[in-house]
């Protein structure tokens, strides 16, 4: 055998190795990603109020119960004050069966001032009814095109939420339609680039997941595959004016059971009205 032939064996069983890294390494091991959002009309009772954002478990796809699980325990080490999921529970390619064992895992998650929910357009392939009531089961809030009055020390903000803008009808004028105009806003949409509409309206803060980061990405070159209403906004943090943008990675996959340069995430986020010193 020649030695060009070896040298090519072992370059090819090196890049096997390399890629069955990143499928199961950067796939299974979550990140955190802490941002602060500076909110100028954030109530002073609300500094430092933590929210903790995931997204995209896709449960089926190679996410098992024993994932959820240890996501679960991850999310409340945090203590956080709030817990929104932004949409994509199941995977339409293979969520058959255990959504009722998810929903006493995900019950488990504790935050005091709620946890709150909307549906991705992988939910939509699975059943409406089926999903929300899986995640109301998991003593979630799920938010379709609605919104709920947070309190604390008498003071108040908003969370809305919005229906897919992919597969439901997105209907952020009928949300906000009885929310004060003073009021801070926060709204839950799964598609990221829905922000150029949220914009356009009285919100502060948008959390978002459906892109994935990208899910497999390259250096320079970044993601290789941008899916429908995540092509503008990928990942992390954006300022579109007056509305902050904020979006997960997420944590399972989809299509394929890998990634790369791309790990998961969930997304720990605390609200100031002070620049950090």
């Amino acid at each position: 055998m020649s030695g060009i032939i070896i040298f090519s064996l072992i370059g090819a069983v090196g890049l096997l190795g390399v890629l069955g890294y990143f499928a199961v390494s950067e796939r299974r091991k979550l990140h955190y990603n802490t941002i602060s959002v500076l909110l100028k009309n954030l109530p002073r009772e609300f500094e430092g109020f933590k929210i903790i954002l995931f997204s995209d478990l896709h449960f089926g796809f190679f996410c098992k119960l024993k994932d959820v699980s240890a996501l679960v325990k991850e999310i409340n080490f945090l203590s956080p004050d709030m817990i929104c999921f932004a949409g994509d529970l199941t995977d339409k390619r293979s969520c058959q069966n255990g959504l009722e064992d998810v929903s006493q895992v995900l019950r488990e998650l504790s935050a005091p001032y709620g946890k709150y929910a909307v549906l991705g357009n992988h939910d939509y392939h699975t059943g409406v009814s089926r999903v929300v009531g899986a995640l109301e089961m998991g003593d979630f809030k799920v938010l379709l095109n609605s919104s709920s009055i947070i309190a604390k020390d008498n003071c108040r903000i908003c969370i809305s939420g919005l229906e897919s803008a992919m597969k439901g009808k997105a209907d952020i004028e009928k949300t906000l339609v009885d929310i004060q105009g003073d009021m801070l806003k926060i709204i839950l949409v799964h598609e990221p680039d829905y922000a150029e509409v949220t914009g356009q309206h009285r919100v502060d803060l948008q959390l978002s997941g459906h892109s994935h980061g990208g899910q497999v990405c390259l250096p320079i070159v970044g993601p290789l595959r941008k899916t429908r209403l995540g092509k503008k906004y990928i990942q992390g943090l954006y300022s579109l004016g007056k509305l902050q943008l904020v979006i997960t990675k997420g944590v399972g996959t989809t299509i394929l059971p890998m990634r790369f340069m791309c790990q998961a995430e969930i997304v720990v986020i605390t609200l100031s009205k002070r620049c950090p010193s």
